[in-house]
């Protein structure tokens, strides 16, 4: 896909130390330290004709370094975790002033994610 936004995928490879090949679109670089993705070649640019499986190709013959994660799995998380107490402190407090919801209303909180 061009339109790669977070594979799970490359996260896991880069976290376990896996060598990986995927195509630098969307958010894929963001996940990878930025010293690894020219050391590596682990990021291979979509519209470089043969590419994929120049990449491939090379890593198959000579072997492949693993690209580590910009952010480890443990600073993720607490950085994540720091975000959603935030958010929720705030809804507390905007929650003690408001009535609480009666049987039957909208829910308090609606979450739309698009994707193009």
């Amino acid at each position: 896909s061009r339109v790669e936004n977070s594979p799970y995928a490359v996260y896991e490879c880069a976290e376990l130390g896996v060598p990986f090949v995927a195509h630098d679109v969307g958010g894929v670089r963001d996940l990878v330290n930025p010293e690894d993705a020219a050391r590596t070649g682990c990021l291979v640019d979509p519209d470089e004709e043969g590419g994929l499986q120049r990449a491939l190709g090379a890593a198959l013959r000579g072997g492949m370094a693993a690209a580590r994660p910009r952010y480890s799995a443990s600073e993720n998380e607490a950085r994540w975790l720091a975000f959603h107490a935030w958010a929720a402190g705030g809804a507390r407090a905007e929650a003690k002033d408001a009535a609480p919801p009666g049987p039957g209303s909208a829910p308090s909180v609606s979450v739309v994610v698009t994707h193009a």
